[in-house]
């Protein structure tokens, strides 16, 4: 049965969502935005802020499962033009070019992002011992 993990290092969500479900050996996270950790507050800035921002989240609450980013299988990342695409690429690299297998990953053109946010970014993590 998937179970909801509540972090203890992020503020919780205001949607009526998880951030993150475990199921089996996996966890799913939601959509995440650039929020300041302790007080879940929107921080936007530019797409590599965004995104390392984001990444940096994502890497506090695998913390708290033990795991890494290592651990991550797949992303979907999306972006609110192209215009930030440099920017995005600039700080996805900075946290996954040195992994020997980097997450498989989508990256999609959207309209808009909640809040005028240039990056949101969902993934699937491994959890297993293999």
């Amino acid at each position: 049965m998937p179970k909801r993990f509540v972090s203890k290092k992020m503020a919780p969500s205001s949607s009526p969502l998880s951030t993150a479900v475990i199921a089996g050996d996996n966890v799913y996270f939601s959509g995440m935005l650039s929020v300041d950790p302790a007080t879940g507050d929107l921080m936007p800035g530019t797409a590599f802020e965004e995104t390392d921002r984001i990444i940096n989240n994502l890497k506090t609450m695998l913390g708290e499962m033990g795991r890494g980013l290592e651990s991550i299988v797949m992303m979907q990342c999306f972006i609110s033009s192209m215009e930030h695409n440099d920017g995005f690429a600039d700080a996805y690299a900075a946290h996954f070019a040195s992994l020997d297998c980097p997450p498989a990953r989508r990256t999609i053109v959207a309209v808009e992002l909640w809040g005028g946010s240039k990056v949101e970014i969902s993934c699937i993590a491994y959890l297993g011992d293999e």
